[in-house]
């Protein structure tokens, strides 16, 4: 089905509207049964998960619990929530006010990626704007995160969703990723970090080595394959007196610096800049290396333009989000209040042909419903299955119909 241009769909959601369209997105599209399927594991204990509601006004309702999807569904359009936040799994049932003391057992590992966090390093958009040109950020974090889940920690059941405006966020579901300390799952975050413990530096990342590990490795090679379409050419960054300083900013060693301020002095455009700053810095690294310079010296810029790749676009994460175990995140299929967008799950193989500007909206979804009604015999078509929103449920029903392999717990679609 054919999308609708991004500013007609931006134009024709208006947020004040929403809280009256929500009762019938909550009782017709909202995947429900799927959703409460997924956060119960299987088991009997979804009356001790944590569910928060935000509703119009600002007002704040946390630890709720349910029984069921038809409970569920029964409080989503009674109360009609502008945002659903999914938390932990706690020891004891929420609904028991005896207990006043919540410790939670379990969650899911979630990833949570920003495209504030990038504002430094893109010039196309800034702050809560979001196009296809920086969307490539997003998409150089979920081939960067998702390879490493798979293969470094040999997990299988990843849900990516677009965040509704302008992020992402994945949810590891594997029983091993969901029985995680918050120690442990700080070392996970820490490790597909690559982050610094230098805090005197610019630079996010320093490798402080003269070869690549495996994991950086493997990261070099997938950012170095996008860096000169996002960076030098979608975001031109070394166009501007200010982007050529900021990489400047990054060499640690001030004779290379005044060295690469000069290469790059005469150049007009960001790829014979960074051609220019990248034959600098590998005739310093020889050179240094024909002088027997020693090791503390040559690390520092033994791998500078891994690094500064690196900088510029391996994901950021919100390590905090990770790490918490009662930290709340916004589920799928919620609508953005700003923008009218469904919290959609995507596929990340195919994340570079996800468009963020063509994201059903709440509007739109409930139009396409009308329309199919009145042109179709519809009685055994699935409502989503009537609208554009068929793609996103479809990728969520296959990702909770594995893991209900994974329980021997066979379920219908």
């Amino acid at each position: 089905m054919t999308m609708p241009p991004s500013e007609e769909r931006e134009e024709s959601f208006k947020p004040e509207t929403l809280v009256d369209i929500l009762p019938l997105y909550y009782n017709r599209l909202f995947p429900c049964e799927t959703f409460i399927k997924w956060l119960s594991y299987g088991n009997d204990e979804l009356e001790k998960r944590e569910f928060s509601f935000t509703l119009d006004g600002d007002i704040y309702l946390r630890y709720l619990s349910f029984k069921d999807a038809a409970e569920f569904k029964e409080e989503l359009k009674k109360k009609k929530p502008i945002k659903i936040d999914v938390g932990a799994v706690y020891a004891n049932t929420l609904k028991d006010k005896r207990i006043t003391q919540k410790q939670p057992t379990e969650r899911e590992m979630v990833f949570d990626i920003d495209m504030t966090d990038y504002d430094d390093v893109r010039t196309c958009c800034s702050e809560a704007s979001v196009c296809q040109k920086c969307w490539k950020f997003m998409v150089v974090a979920v081939q960067c995160l998702d390879v490493a889940l798979r293969d470094d920690f040999g997990f299988n059941h990843l849900l990516w969703v677009f965040s509704g405006r302008r992020g992402i966020h994945c949810w590891v579901s594997d029983e091993e990723a969901r029985t995680m300390s918050g120690w442990e799952r700080g070392c996970v975050a820490q490790y597909l970090s690559l982050l610094t413990s230098d805090t005197k530096s610019t630079r996010r990342i320093i490798l402080n080595s003269e070869r690549l590990d495996p994991p950086a490795s493997r990261a070099v090679k997938i950012v170095e394959t996008h860096f000169n379409d996002i960076i030098l050419n979608d975001q031109e960054v070394l166009d501007s007196p200010k982007g050529v300083q900021y990489l400047l900013d990054l060499v640690p060693d001030d004779v290379l610096k005044q060295e690469c301020e000069k290469a790059m002095a005469d150049k007009i455009d960001s790829v014979s800049k960074w051609k220019a700053f990248c034959k600098t810095v590998q005739y310093h690294n020889q050179e240094d290396v024909k002088a027997k310079k020693g090791r503390r010296r040559r690390i520092q810029t033994a791998l500078l333009i891994e690094e500064v790749m690196l900088h510029y676009l391996y994901p950021r994460l919100d390590i905090h989000v990770t790490t918490g175990l009662n930290h709340l995140l916004k589920a799928p299929f919620c609508i953005h209040p700003k923008t009218g967008y469904v919290c959609v799950p995507f596929n990340p193989k195919h994340v570079a042909k996800f468009d963020p500007t063509a994201v059903p909206s709440i509007n739109v979804l409930l139009k396409e419903l009308g329309n199919f009604e009145e042109s179709t015999a519809s009685e055994n078509v699935r409502e989503y299955r009537k609208t554009s929103m068929n793609r996103s449920v479809a990728i969520f029903d296959e990702f909770v119909y594995s893991l209900a392999r994974m329980k021997n717990d066979p379920m219908e679609f």
